[in-house]
């Protein structure tokens, strides 16, 4: 490549990149590249696009010429920077650039923009562009928006979803995807959803009969809070406060028996809308993503059932549903327990952060029963599977000064 001297260290050949992405420790990896900076839909996109195929993401951003108007590459690198630091996980994720001038010359431009990050490790390319004859339709894009804005909400509240799992079995009966009929979070989430679709978009134009007739239409595929959250959202609308600070006590007033009773009373349609169920299921191969998500905000028994419907189904990484596990066992005080999954997680994880954790987490086990020998020997083999991993590498080498004490809790 041509010499430069900005950004330097971002500024890598072809078998860099690949040597980053090799530490990483995945087999497949994602690019993706913006000639403007990153907004919140990018990382949304990339991060579930990742999470999908359980990559690594190559954040591969241009910095030729672009067109008048575009933000100059020194503050968009500069935005990069920010976002693969603190807002990606840095074990998924390598930052380089790509010194070329954008030619805006559509569907061959975006092939070989493909054909370059394959040289750069990649085998999968993210294109944003529906085109002029796409049929996504204003109303899908609106519903995975909502989504995306909703979905992270309801896994703050574990305990407000747990009260309302009885709910599940009203809807066993119901046209739904077998997701919504095992998690209430998914059901809550996409009852909330339909409920704002009719009091919002074209629907708002119409008639209160008409949006009533969608309201019938979403209960009677298996939505039955559907109308719930649309008779809350009419006293919502007049109050000023935000819907992230009135999410929990939407959700929190829900009244189980009541919508029991309601809910007997439904005929239940043969069939569910096939277009929104598409759109709202959960993307097949996440169920460890989902795991990680739910342990992240203490709900153990369910991040516990998913890690181990994954390590009994084969479908995914094995190392890492093992190491979910141990993080279970661990919060619930199990050190025996614990200290099996590492070992086994240890002995098929090849995910390098995995590795690295385990070696950790047993040191810190062994420090604990007083086998100080047994724990250095776990911090050194992390500091070998870790070297790539600032965060991993710190631990152990603090394991190795001082044998590991829990943190104290005020009484």
């Amino acid at each position: 490549l041509p010499s430069y001297y900005d950004f330097r260290d971002l500024r890598l050949q072809p078998a860099e990149v690949r040597s980053q992405l090799a530490t990483r420790g995945r087999s497949n990896v994602v690019a993706f590249q913006t000639r403007n900076p990153l907004h919140r839909a990018h990382e949304e996109m990339t991060k579930r696009a990742t999470a999908q195929v359980d990559g690594t993401l190559l954040l591969h951003p241009v910095v030729g010429m672009t067109k008048p108007g575009d933000v100059d590459y020194y503050a968009r690198v500069r935005t990069y920077k920010i976002m693969a630091e603190r807002y990606y996980d840095r074990d998924r994720v390598v930052l380089a650039l790509l010194p070329l001038a954008m030619r805006m010359a559509g569907p061959r431009e975006a092939l070989w923009h493909a054909l370059i990050r394959r040289n750069y490790g990649a085998n999968y390319y993210v294109v944003i562009s529906p085109g002029t004859s796409s049929v996504l339709k204003l109303e899908q894009i609106r519903h995975t928006y909502l989504h995306y804005l909703l979905d992270p909400m309801a896994l703050k509240y574990p305990a407000t979803m747990k009260r309302l799992e009885p709910l599940l079995t009203t809807v066993k009966t119901a046209p739904l995807d077998e997701s919504f009929k095992s998690d209430v979070s998914l059901l809550l989430t996409e009852c909330f959803i339909r409920a704002i679709e009719a009091r919002t978009g074209t629907a708002a134009k119409q008639p209160e009969a008409q949006r009533e007739k969608l309201i019938q239409a979403a209960v009677a595929q298996g939505f039955v809070l559907t109308r719930y959250f649309y008779e809350t959202l009419v006293q919502f609308e007049k109050d000023p406060q935000g819907l992230r600070n009135a999410y929990g006590d939407l959700v929190s007033n829900i009244d189980v028996h009541k919508e029991q009773k309601r809910a007997a009373q439904v005929q239940f349609a043969s069939a569910a809308d096939p277009e929104l169920l598409h759109l709202s299921s959960p993307a097949q191969g996440k169920l460890l993503v989902t795991a990680e998500q739910r342990l992240s905000v203490g709900d153990s028994g369910t991040a516990q059932k998913l890690a181990q419907q994954a390590l009994d189904e084969k479908a995914e990484d094995p190392g890492r549903a093992l190491f979910i596990l141990a993080q279970v066992a661990t919060m619930n005080r199990d050190m025996q327990g614990a200290r099996t999954y590492f070992q086994r997680a240890l002995e098929v994880a090849q995910e390098p952060k995995v590795v690295a954790w385990s070696h950790i987490y047993l040191g810190r086990i062994f420090d604990l029963q007083a086998e100080r020998d047994a724990a250095i020997d776990q911090y050194r083999a992390a500091l070998t599977a870790g070297a790539s991993l600032p965060e991993a590498k710190a631990a152990a080498e603090r394991g190795i000064q001082q044998p590991y004490e829990p943190p104290s809790h005020p009484q």
